[in-house]
């Protein structure tokens, strides 16, 4: 067997002392990095040049202080080679102590002594073993990230690489932070990532190589994405209403577990959620995916049925890799997957859905309802979450409709057409519809914006009165413009302070019922991110 040796160097940067840089002249004696053979065993007299008298007194001071070191029964430690080295060293530079910029260290603060003593570090590991016939050596960096400003993090992954010895050295850098994965990535072709895990007890890790990033697209990515390596959840949602619902500190108090939670906007862009999907990058990250359901099914008007669209990625349904394996599940996630599908197929296959009078629902509402479950229920086992309809449709939903009425009544505005428009509305999903499609929201068969790819009439009619109603929302006093202009956050505060008023009341219990009450949908979901906790 032929093992190959290699010099192995480990720093631990919180042990670094910042003000006291002994450690890098011990590294400088290790390395050696002078070619010839080094003898230090005469006397060095030859360094010290005569006075003017011309007397020499280096052998008598020498044998004075060996002298009285002996008669007080002291010995003096033989330093090894690599100190003497050390020692030869500082001898040739003048000193021993170190300055930045002609500052004494003490001034400079942790960050800049921290990147310095780093910096130089590496940087004289990559130089000296050029020196060397030894093969390159194996690098560890325990928290490079420790007290660096992030720019200073983006500074050494850049510079290291520009060293003769850098591809040919080994690297292992062990890091808690996004900016250094970020910058590795960006900076870097040849490296390996790795998620380590540990149980909650800390008696066992898990180690799993994070897949990818070997492709240009991903030199684009950014602390926001390089953030997600480090979760513990990840919820991944379209785009920034959700982001909105999610962050509302309300909220937050009520499930204060969404602050262990990182919430990514992937607006709906397959490769953005590709970057950072822990399904794809094989991580033991816990995640949720929420999507709308046009992203699912889409409405035919001519055939008045639901049926399968958008990509494979996130329409799982119609993902063959996925169908073949679900033929040889057990059991269990047999039924919650193989049949649960077939029923979905065949439903969709068998059932119409009409468009009622109004243009605003299905008429078929129990046999929607129990097709979106069912869609739920099947999406829920590949860690998707769509929504019935969009995000509107779970903020305005017929539980909470009246509420959110009364809101919007609050502000002062011209209600003429809303007004209107709204009293001859007759049901509750109706009513609902109504309001959410004011607020960008879309019907539950989907309807367009577009009024020349609409071919309901009733529909495009109260889509020109709505479109008027928005107009004059926007001069209300309800900070209304488009989708994220904040009346999302306005109305659940509302809420909050006029059905809740969580600061005051110790009933999470019941608050937590109330909100489930009034959203139901979110509830599900704000549930499901939990148990993944």
């Amino acid at each position: 067997m032929y093992i190959c040796e290699v010099p192995c160097l480990f720093l631990e940067s919180r042990n670094i002392d910042l003000y006291n840089w002994e450690s890098i002249w011990k590294l400088i004696g290790e390395i050696a990095p002078f070619r010839k053979k080094v003898s230090i065993t005469g006397n060095i007299e030859g360094i010290f040049e005569l006075d003017d008298e011309g007397r020499d007194n280096y052998s008598t001071v020498i044998q004075d202080i060996i002298s009285e070191i002996e008669k007080s029964n002291i010995r003096v430690k033989q330093s090894n080679i690599y100190e003497k080295i050390s020692q030869i060293i500082q001898l040739q530079l003048g000193g021993n102590g170190f300055e930045y910029e002609a500052h004494n260290l003490k001034i400079g603060s942790y960050g800049m002594n921290s990147y310095s003593f780093m910096s130089l570090y590496v940087k004289l590991i990559l130089r000296l073993f050029n020196n060397k016939h030894l093969s390159s050596p194996l690098i560890m960096i325990d928290e490079p990230e420790l007290h660096l400003h992030l720019k200073k993090v983006e500074q050494f992954t850049r510079e290291i690489k520009e060293y003769e010895r850098f591809s040919t050295t080994k690297w292992i850098f062990a890091t808690h932070s996004p900016t250094f994965v970020k910058n590795i990535i960006v900076e870097h072709e040849n490296y390996e990532i790795f998620h380590v895990t540990n149980t909650e007890f800390f008696n066992k890790s898990y180690v799993s190589r994070i897949n990818g990033f070997k492709e240009k697209k991903h030199k684009l990515i950014s602390d926001n994405e390089a953030n997600l390596f480090f979760s513990e959840v990840c919820f991944f949602v379209e785009g920034d209403t959700e982001l909105e619902v999610f962050r509302n500190n309300n909220l937050r108090i009520l499930h204060p577990k969404l602050n262990k939670i990182d919430i990514y906007a992937f607006d709906g862009k397959e490769d953005k959620l590709k970057l950072v999907n822990p399904n794809d990058r094989k991580t033991k990250i816990n995640y949720l995916v929420m999507i709308d359901m046009d992203k699912i099914l889409n409405y035919s008007p001519k055939k008045k049925k639901y049926m399968l669209s958008g990509s494979a990625y996130l329409n799982v349904i119609k993902n063959r890799n996925i169908i073949k394996r679900e033929k040889y599940h057990y059991t269990k996630k047999f039924n919650d997957t193989f049949r649960v599908r077939s029923e979905i197929t065949q439903r969709l296959n068998s059932n119409k859905f009409e468009v009622d009078s109004t243009g605003l629902c299905i008429e078929q509402s129990e046999e929607r309802a129990e097709l979106i479950e069912l869609i739920q229920q099947y999406y829920d086992q590949y860690n998707f979450m769509p929504l019935e309809t969009t995000i509107e449709g779970a903020i305005i939903n017929k539980r909470n409709y009246h509420l959110f009425l009364q809101w919007i009544k609050e502000h002062d505005w011209n209600q003429e057409n809303f007004d209107n428009l709204y009293s001859d509305l007759q049901t509750e999903d109706h009513k609902a519809t109504f309001l959410r499609l004011v607020f960008f929201g879309k019907t539950d068969w989907f309807s367009s914006e577009k009024e020349g790819n609409n071919n309901n009439q009733e529909f495009v009619k109260k889509l020109k009165v709505i479109k008027e109603i928005r107009k004059q929302l926007k001069e209300s006093t309800l900070d209304f413009g488009d989708k994220t202009s904040g009346w999302v956050t306005n109305y659940l505060n509302w809420f909050f302070d006029r059905k809740l008023k969580i600061e005051k009341s110790e009933d999470v219990f019941v608050n937590r019922s109330l909100f489930q009450a009034s959203f139901p949908e979110l509830g599900k979901v704000i549930e499901k991110l939990e148990k993944l906790l």
